[in-house]
């Protein structure tokens, strides 16, 4: 009896212990979730990249261009400026692709929230679901899309990107005793709009 008795008290006390079934839909709003979180900040840290060279160029060509120095140490300015310049360039280039990964990943996450939507859609057909959802997997912006905010955002960093260069070419030429503002508009110019298509090109799906 007591072997029967403790069998029965094992038996209901894994019962009490025993763990709740899994539900599909919990894993499903938890994944949901965090998606839509990923998504809002990879637009969070997209206009936190872009604020952040806007700042640096800024800041960088001001305290430059409110030195006071004497003409015999000029050329020492122009070479200083020059090198600021460049490295700005590459700031900036380095600055367009982060922007082109934080557009492919907001992207993606938009895919797997729409997959989610796709996947309930289906198992609700009878209730019209779709009807609530406004983007699906068909309706998704295109990663490469004119004139959308993350668009502009890389416009913004090409352009200075472009300034940059061509304030670099500008400086080249005082050291050199020309004044070349014709050819450095020219290369900024140029260096704008390969930015641009290189922007684009990165996003092509």
């Amino acid at each position: 009896m007591t072997n029967a008795a403790e069998q029965l008290e094992q038996m209901i006390d894994n019962k009490q212990h025993k763990p709740p079934p899994l539900s599909a839909d919990n894993l499903l709003a938890a994944e949901f979730d965090y998606i839509a979180k990923s998504a809002f900040q990879a637009n969070e840290d997209r206009a936190r990249v872009s604020t952040y060279y806007v700042v640096t160029f800024g800041t960088l060509v001001g305290a430059f261009f409110s030195l006071q120095v004497d003409n015999d140490v000029l050329d020492n300015l122009h070479r200083a400026l020059i090198i600021v310049f460049l490295t700005l360039t590459l700031f900036g280039i380095s600055t367009l692709l982060q922007l082109v990964r934080l557009r492919q990943a907001w992207t993606e996450s938009v895919r797997a929230l729409n997959q989610i939507k796709k996947y309930y859609i289906d198992q609700f057909e009878a209730t019209n679901l779709v009807d609530a959802f406004r983007w699906q997997t068909q309706t998704i912006p295109n990663m490469y899309k004119p004139w959308s905010m993350a668009f502009l955002l890389a416009l913004q960093v090409a352009l200075l990107g472009g300034v940059s260069l061509g304030a670099a070419v500008y400086f080249m030429g005082l050291l050199a005793g020309n004044t070349i503002w014709l050819l450095a508009i020219f290369v900024g110019v140029i260096y704008m709009c390969v930015q641009i298509w290189f922007y684009r090109y990165l996003l092509q799906e």
